[in-house]
């Protein structure tokens, strides 16, 4: 399975009448220019723009590249749960671990999340992800919201997947608490 086929089941959040490049082309995009180094909807548009030849060929797109508009249409009314798991089910057909390999879990902020910075209602978003040092790859993922979730328990839900496969682990010093 590839990633593009993994995205494939996803539920397109714009409306179908003017729609100019298949979900999965833009997703597809986005990816491409965030290895690249191009973060944001500006950057990932203009990353686009200055590979739009290559880019329009690869993909067979018809109408060019989109504006930013688009991209931060769809990215921000996209199914956050559906997305993971489709990347989930990707990163399954990765190759299986091996017993002894290693597996780093982090979780970080996602910038530009923060509601309510002002009061007691404050938040924010987070991923959590698990990398394989042998492979250089995120083999699973996960979101929560800082007020109502725990990296702790996030990453605990997501090394059940690997569970009896014998993997070493890492992890930060939050994970060592006695109150758990």
């Amino acid at each position: 399975m590839t990633l593009y086929e993994a995205f494939a089941g996803l539920t397109d959040p714009r409306r179908p009448e003017g729609r100019r490049i298949q979900l999965e082309q833009l997703l597809a995009l986005v990816i491409i220019a965030n290895l690249c180094g191009h973060h944001g909807y500006r950057p990932v548009a203009r990353f686009c723009q200055s590979h739009q030849e290559l880019l329009k060929q690869q993909f067979k797109l018809k109408h060019g590249i989109p504006s930013y508009v688009t991209f931060r249409t769809v990215l921000t009314q996209l199914d956050e749960q559906t997305l993971i798991e489709g990347f989930n089910t990707w990163a399954d057909t990765l190759g299986s671990l091996s017993a002894g390999d290693w597996l780093s879990g982090d979780g970080k902020a996602l910038a530009s999340t923060l509601t309510h910075m002002q009061d007691e209602k404050q938040d924010f978003q987070l991923m959590v992800s698990l990398w394989s040092h042998q492979t250089g790859l995120v083999h699973r993922l996960a979101s929560y919201a800082n007020a109502s979730g725990d990296e702790r328990v996030a990453v605990r839900r997501l090394l059940g997947h690997f569970q009896d496969k014998g993997l070493l682990v890492r992890l930060d010093a939050i994970h060592t608490q006695k109150n758990d």
